[in-house]
């Protein structure tokens, strides 16, 4: 029972952590993109923001572990 309880507060906390990070990553890339209209510039933040959000994953499952 004690496995089941670890688990679930893993993956709790690894979702807790992802989603505070990578929440202002998002809204910095989203105002960014609304202040300068540059097509250049948005496929250059979307790249960025999924490369991001992947090592924010990595980090919060290292992290919670």
């Amino acid at each position: 029972m004690n496995n089941v309880f670890f688990f679930i507060n893993m993956i709790r906390n690894i979702f807790i952590t992802f989603f505070q990070d990578a929440i202002w990553m998002a809204g910095f890339f989203f105002l960014l993109n609304k202040t300068f209209d540059n097509r250049k510039l948005k496929q250059f933040s979307k790249i960025t923001l999924i490369i991001v959000c992947v090592f924010l994953f990595i980090f919060s499952v290292l992290r919670s572990v």
